[in-house]
């Protein structure tokens, strides 16, 4: 899935009077997605340190659930980041979530 980062609505020309309402609802979408991959990273990152059965939220998004399988120890997932120079904060920020994600072990991939 390549979710081109998040999508923010005043670089994107959409949070102006009269700005283009089908893309300020594909950036909403888009975000939404994002931030419940996010709450999956975070409770897949909490099973990991707890060792219990920490609930897993992969029901929130249709994303979430086309990545279930992957991310849930039966596949394998990569996750590249894209940072640029130009943009300090959102790059940092980038950053700090591959290096969280990048923290969780989902166990060995299993075959089917």
């Amino acid at each position: 899935a390549d979710l081109a980062g998040s999508e923010r609505a005043d670089r994107a020309g959409t949070a102006k009077p009269g700005g283009d309402d089908a893309r300020l609802k594909e950036a909403c979408a888009i975000n939404r997605s994002l931030s419940c991959l996010v709450d999956v990273f975070r409770a897949l990152a909490a099973r990991g340190k707890s060792r219990k059965a920490e609930h897993v939220p992969y029901r929130n998004s249709v994303l979430t659930r086309l990545l279930q399988k992957p991310l849930s120890g039966d596949g394998k997932a990569l996750l590249a980041v894209h940072v640029a120079p130009d943009q300090a904060l959102e790059s940092t920020a980038t950053l700090r979530f591959a290096a969280d994600v990048s923290l969780i072990e989902t166990g060995r991939p299993t075959r089917d």
